[in-house]
């Protein structure tokens, strides 16, 4: 070098130097003590010990007891988030809930023992002793006169549509 070193020069050697060093060693220091880079050790503040009457806040509104207890008469879990009950709590479900969608369904296509079926704009793939809108059941597939058609449980005869 025709001048020399220059302080620039060196100090920049010198940061160079120092940055390969910290490179090296981080990683072992990482390796070496995990307790300082892990997340936090969770602590609970009722060790362990579940409150029968313990209401929650969630979001600032009350949402009710956290668990049930074994004298409910509601069966309703007030726990906000989905759950499934004991098996001898299960809380019946009505009967004479209305099936979505109406009667007017299209059968788009018919192929190998199942069907495609539209109702409005949404598309139903469909087999045999499957639930159809409006709840009558598919019973099966027939061909009448060259053209397949779609036989329910109410024996309505649906033919394929173009």
């Amino acid at each position: 070098m025709p001048g020399g070193w220059r302080a620039g020069d060196i100090g920049l050697g010198a940061a160079g130097i120092i940055l390969a060093g910290l490179a090296a060693w981080f990683p072992w220091h990482v390796y070496s003590h995990p307790e300082s880079y892990g997340p936090p050790k969770m602590l609970f503040s009722r060790a362990g010990e579940i409150a029968g009457e313990t209401e929650d806040r969630i979001g600032g509104r009350t949402v009710g007891r956290l668990f049930l207890r074994a004298d409910d008469t509601d069966g309703i879990d007030r726990t906000p988030v989905g759950s499934v009950p004991p098996k001898g709590n299960r809380v019946a479900v009505p009967s004479d809930q209305p099936f979505p969608g109406d009667e007017d369904i299209h059968v788009v296509l018919i192929s190998n023992r199942r069907a495609l079926i539209r109702d409005g704009d949404v598309l139903y793939p469909v087999a045999v002793n499957s639930l159809l809108p409006g709840g009558s059941r598919v019973v099966s597939f027939t061909e009448r006169g060259g053209e397949w058609v779609l036989v329910t449980s109410r024996q309505q005869v649906i033919p394929v549509t173009r």
